[in-house]
C-alpha cells in the first residue's frame, strides 16, 4: 500500500481507491493459492446516517479505514467499496476465521454509541484464473446469502451458490406459471402478547416452492417483481390466500386472529387498489376485521396525499392499517402525525442488541412512549431473545413477533397453532377525540391536560429564551419527585437552573440545544442540588428526556420527562469500585478465568485473558481458535479437546495440568459445570492458575 499516489487514496477512509485496489490485488494473487478476499458490509449504515448524521458516519468510516490498514501486512490491501462497504485481500486462508474474530473485536472496542452490525462474504482463491472483479462479485454474492440473518455473520462462496442463482429472465418466465400452479405458498408467523402469552395475530409471508429448484428466496424474486411491476400480482395473490385460509377457519369453527399482509408502494399507486382488495375479500365472504393491511413507511414518503386517500378508503371498508418498519426512515415522526394508522410495527433488526445498548434503548423507549400518547399499539417484530422481549415489555410494548415465540410456519401447522393457543387481541384502548397538540397543554379541560396531569410520569413544560430556562408548568408527579413540600406555583417562580453546578448546567443546556436542532427526543443525566425545609440539602441524579413542542420568535417550549436515577448511579459507582478491587485481587492471584456456554460453544474470557492473550470478548467454536493460535500447545490439544467433551457430556468438575502458550508456562486448569433444573449441563466456569516451580517439577515427573 506504500506505492499508492495521493490521487489513489479515498479521502474519507484513507484506504486505497477501488481502482488502485484492483491493480495491486491483481499483482499480489499471481501464482498464489493462499489468498482470500473479504467483502465487508456495514449493515444499516443508512439508518445510522438518518439518526446520528452524516458526520458520525464519516467518522465511523475513517476509523474502520484506519483499522483495516493496521490489519494489512505486506502483500495485502484493503479499499472502500460502494461508499460504505469494504473489500480486503488477505493471505493465509486458514486464518480467515481468526481475522474476522479479531476484526469484530476491534470494532466493538471502538466504543460506538450503537451496535455496528457487520456481514462478511468470503471468496477463497484456488489457483484457477479468477480476476479481482470476479472475486469481489463472488464475495458479494456470498454476503447476500446471509443478509438479514442476525445469527450468522460470515459466508464462504461456493460454486453451488451460482448454480442456485436465478436470472431476472428466469424469474419472469416462471412467474405466471408459479401463480397459476400455486407454487407461491403463504406462511404464517404468529404474534403474541408477551405479558399473557396469548396469540393476538399473525403475518402472512410468501414462499416460492418451485417443483425443480426448490425454495427460492424472496430476496431473489421480490426485487425483480418490483422492478417489473409484477409485485402487485403477487401481493393480491397473498391477500387472496389469507382470505382463503380465514374462510376455511370460519367454516370449520376454528377461532381466528387477524392476519396481516404486506403491500408495496406500487400497489398504493393503483387507482383501483382498495376496489381489488374488496372484490377478493367479498368473493370469500370474510369480515374485514380479520385482515390487516401493512404499509411500509417508505410508501408514505413517496406520496403523502395518495397514502391518506388509500388509508381513508381502507378504514371505511373496515380494515386495520399497520405501518411497517417504523423508525427505519428519517420521517417517522411526520408519518405518525400525518397519517391515521391503527398499529405500528417496529422492526427490531434495525436495533440489534438494543436492550444492551443505552442509546438504542432510549430510541425504543421514545418510540413506544410516543405511540402510547397517540393510542397506537406497537408490535415489535424480529424479537429473537427473552431479554429483548422482557425489555420491550418493561417500556410498554407487549406484542411481539419473532423466533422467540414462533418462526413462519405452513398453513397446516398454523391451523394446529390456532387450535391449541389461547387467543387474545391487540387493544387500541380509548380513542381520544383530540390529537395531542402542544397548544392544548394550556387548556385546563383538554385531553392533553388530562394526560399530562394523570397518566404520564413526572413531567414539565420548559420555556427557553436564549440561555434562560424557566419552568412554565409541572404536573403533580414532578413536584412529588423533586420538591415534595413545594407547590407548583413555588416551582414555577424559582430559577430553574439554580440547582445545577456549572458542569451540569452546561450538560443540560447542551441537551436543549440538541433538541432544538434535531427535532427528536434528547436525553441527559445531571446532578442537582435541592433544598427543602424538612430535609435540608440533597444531591440527586435526574435523567431527563426533552422534545420541542412549540417554537416562536422569542421562545421555545420543551416537553420534559424526568426519572430519579440516584440509587442506580450510586449502585453503579459501588459496582465499579468492587469490580476494580476484584481486578486487583485477580492480578495478585495470577488467575485467569472464563465462562463456557455448552450449547453454542462460546467462550467469554476475563479481562486478563483478553489483555494478555489478545482474545476477543467472545470466542466462537471454543477451544479450536485457541488451539490454532498456539495458546494450547499442539501436543496437549487432543487432551484438552477430550476434556471439553467430558464437560459437554455433563462432568460436574474436572482438573488438568497443561503448559500454555509457546512459552509452555505451567497452569492447573479447573472446570465446574452448571446444570439446569432437569440436570442438563448448560455452562461451565473455567480457571487457569499458574503453578509454581516446585509443583511444576512434580507434575512433570
Amino acid at each position: 500500500m506504500d506505492d499508492t499516489n495521493a490521487s489513489d487514496i479515498d479521502v474519507v477512509t484513507g484506504l486505497m481507491s477501488i481502482k488502485n485496489f484492483h491493480r495491486e490485488a491483481e499483482r499480489y494473487i499471481i501464482g498464489s493459492r493462499d489468498y482470500y478476499l473479504i467483502y465487508f458490509n456495514t449493515a444499516r449504515i443508512s439508518y445510522i446516517r438518518d439518526v446520528f448524521g452524516d458526520q458520525v458516519v464519516k467518522q465511523i468510516m475513517k476509523e474502520l479505514g484506519s483499522l483495516l490498514k493496521s490489519l494489512c501486512r505486506g502483500g495485502e490491501c484493503a479499499s472502500v467499496f460502494s461508499s460504505d462497504n469494504f473489500v480486503v485481500l488477505k493471505q493465509d486462508k486458514s486464518s480467515k476465521d481468526l481475522f474476522i474474530i479479531n476484526l469484530i473485536s476491534r470494532i466493538r472496542a471502538m466504543n460506538l454509541p450503537f451496535e455496528l452490525m457487520c456481514n462478511f462474504g468470503i471468496y477463497e482463491f484456488t489457483g484457477e484464473p479468477v480476476s479481482i472483479t470476479e472475486a469481489i462479485e463472488n464475495a458479494t454474492f456470498a454476503e447476500s446469502k446471509i443478509r438479514g440473518n442476525y445469527t450468522v455473520h460470515s459466508c464462504v462462496y461456493t460454486p453451488l451458490m451460482r448454480a442456485e442463482y436465478m436470472s431476472e429472465n428466469e424469474i419472469l418466465t416462471m412467474f405466471d406459471n408459479a401463480i397459476r400452479e400455486r407454487h407461491f405458498l403463504i406462511y404464517f408467523q404468529a404474534q403474541y402478547d408477551h405479558s399473557t402469552g396469548r396469540l393476538v395475530g399473525a403475518e402472512g409471508l410468501v414462499r416460492w416452492k418451485h417443483p425443480e429448484k426448490g425454495v427460492i428466496s424472496p430476496a431473489v424474486f421480490i426485487p425483480v417483481l418490483e422492478n417489473t411491476g409484477l409485485i402487485s400480482v403477487l401481493d393480491y395473490y397473498v391477500f387472496e390466500q389469507a382470505c382463503n385460509f380465514i374462510r376455511y377457519c370460519l367454516d370449520n369453527n376454528i377461532h381466528l386472529v387477524p392476519i396481516s399482509t404486506n403491500f408495496s408502494r406500487y400497489d398504493l399507486l393503483l387507482t383501483d387498489f382498495v376496489k381489488q382488495l374488496e372484490m377478493i375479500r367479498r368473493n370469500y365472504g370474510v369480515p374485514a376485521k380479520y385482515l390487516r393491511i401493512e404499509i411500509t413507511e417508505s410508501v408514505v414518503s413517496d406520496s403523502l396525499e395518495n397514502t391518506n386517500r388509500v388509508v381513508d378508503q381502507l378504514h371505511k371498508c373496515g380494515y386495520t392499517v399497520e405501518m411497517d418498519d417504523f423508525g427505519s426512515g428519517f420521517s417517522s415522526l411526520n408519518v405518525l402525525k400525518d397519517v391515521d394508522f391503527d398499529i405500528i410495527k417496529l422492526d427490531m433488526r434495525f436495533m440489534e442488541h438494543s436492550s444492551r445498548n443505552r442509546r438504542g434503548g432510549l430510541i425504543l423507549t421514545a418510540i413506544i412512549r410516543m405511540a402510547q400518547w397517540l393510542n397506537l399499539p406497537v408490535i415489535a417484530e424480529g424479537v429473537e431473545t427473552l431479554e429483548q422481549a422482557d425489555f420491550l415489555l418493561s417500556i410498554g410494548c407487549e406484542c411481539i413477533q419473532g423466533f422467540l415465540y414462533a418462526k413462519p410456519v405452513s398453513r397446516d401447522d398454523f391451523e394446529i397453532v390456532l387450535r391449541k393457543a389461547e387467543l387474545g387481541k391487540i387493544d387500541r384502548g380509548l380513542i381520544f377525540t383530540e390529537k395531542l397538540d402542544s397548544c392544548n397543554f394550556w387548556d385546563p379541560h383538554s385531553m392533553e391536560t388530562l394526560i399530562f396531569s394523570n397518566f404520564v410520569g413526572p413531567a414539565a413544560i420548559l420555556s427557553m429564551q436564549g440561555d434562560q430556562v424557566k419552568i412554565s408548568r409541572v404536573n403533580e408527579k414532578y413536584v412529588q419527585e423533586l420538591y415534595m413540600n413545594s407547590s407548583q406555583q413555588d416551582i414555577v417562580v424559582t430559577d430553574f437552573l439554580d440547582c445545577f453546578d456549572e458542569e451540569n448546567r452546561n450538560i443540560y443546556l447542551q441537551m436543549l440545544e440538541r433538541a432544538k436542532t434535531s427535532a427528536r427526543e434528547e436525553e441527559c443525566e445531571t446532578w442537582r442540588n435541592l433544598r427543602s425545609n424538612c430535609c435540608g440539602e440533597s444531591s440527586i441524579c435526574i435523567r431527563t428526556s426533552v422534545r420541542v413542542i412549540a417554537k416562536g420568535p422569542a421562545a421555545i417550549l420543551f416537553y420534559a420527562m424526568i426519572r430519579n436515577v440516584t440509587v442506580e448511579k450510586k449502585e453503579l459507582e459501588n459496582y465499579k469500585s468492587q469490580e476494580k478491587k476484584f481486578k486487583h485481587a485477580v492480578e495478585h492471584a495470577k488467575v485467569y478465568f472464563w465462562e463456557y456456554t455448552i450449547a453454542t460453544k462460546e467462550m467469554r474470557p476475563c479481562f486478563r485473558c483478553m489483555r494478555d492473550l489478545g482474545l476477543p470478548a467472545v470466542v466462537q467454536n471454543y477451544p479450536e481458535p485457541l488451539i490454532e493460535s498456539g495458546i494450547f500447545p499442539a501436543d496437549y490439544a487432543d487432551m484438552y479437546r477430550d476434556m471439553m467433551k467430558k464437560i459437554d457430556g455433563g462432568a460436574p468438575e474436572l482438573e488438568v495440568y497443561i503448559p500454555l502458550t509457546s512459552a509452555r508456562i505451567p497452569f492447573i486448569i479447573r472446570y465446574t459445570t452448571e446444570f439446569d433444573s432437569v440436570g442438563n449441563p448448560i455452562k461451565a466456569f473455567g480457571s487457569a492458575t499458574m503453578v509454581n516451580g516446585e509443583k511444576s517439577e512434580q507434575k512433570s515427573d
